[in-house]
């Protein structure tokens, strides 16, 4: 197994992972098809140099095995000493199959280090339940300093897309 920064070349493949992630948790509104058709050009898209994006991918004899995403946010300019950007880890995922060889570890520990020696003032994410002990290994911890404010119930009922 080896772990590598994902490429343009790799997205088809990362949108079929997407599918299967995300599928798996809730219903679907729209066919495996249609996503990716929409979901393989922004990947593409995102994982082509300058656009703001990462991705680390776990991949034995040409299969992956698992992936995680990174976004860059940037911050506006500083004049004090003070990191400009932050980041925003997402679509962690392992394939059920390959769990407990300590990928998401790996994929983590690769995040974390591209943070770190790029000078990123903070990361964020959401966990779920099951996922909180990985990125507490990882540093992570309950904010106290950040807001949210969901989307609202209203215009989530709106949307052809979750």
């Amino acid at each position: 197994m080896r772990l590598r920064r994902a490429r343009p070349a790799d997205a088809p493949a990362l949108a079929a992972l997407r599918w299967e992630f995300r599928a798996a948790l809730a219903r679907t509104n729209e066919t495996r098809r249609a996503f990716l058709k929409r979901c393989t050009p922004w990947m593409r898209g995102r994982l082509s140099p300058g656009s703001g994006w990462l991705a680390w991918i776990a991949e034995e004899r040409g299969r992956i095995l698992g992936h995680l995403w990174l976004a860059t946010i940037e911050k506006v300019p500083n004049p004090v000493a003070e990191a400009e950007r932050h980041a925003y880890v997402t679509n962690v995922y392992v394939r059920p199959e390959n769990r407990g060889a300590r990928l998401g570890e790996r994929l983590m520990a690769a995040a974390v280090s591209w943070c770190e020696s790029h000078d990123v003032a903070s990361a964020i994410l959401w966990p779920t339940r099951k996922s909180r002990s990985l990125y507490a290994r990882h540093g992570f911890g309950a904010a106290t300093g950040l807001m949210e404010r969901p989307r609202s119930a209203a215009s989530r009922g709106r949307s052809r897309r979750a």
